[in-house]
């Protein structure tokens, strides 16, 4: 358990000094991961298709003309 623990560490410090060394890097993928995700809410927030009105009757129907 304790190697396991060991080689985790070393494997966040790597990541560590390779992000102090290359910060743009680390910057362009958190921006492209915020983008990612801001699109997949986006999309999952936009309403469902709706019909419109006057696409389901002939344009010169009026269901309030009074006869």
């Amino acid at each position: 358990m304790l190697e396991r623990f060991r080689a985790v560490r070393d494997e966040i410090e790597l990541r560590m000094k390779t992000w102090l060394k290359h910060p743009e890097v680390e910057l362009a993928r958190l921006r492209e991961e915020r983008e990612h995700e801001r699109r997949e809410r986006l999309e999952s927030e936009r309403p469902e298709e709706t019909t419109l009105v006057s696409r389901t009757r002939h344009e010169g129907h009026d269901p309030f003309r009074r006869v």
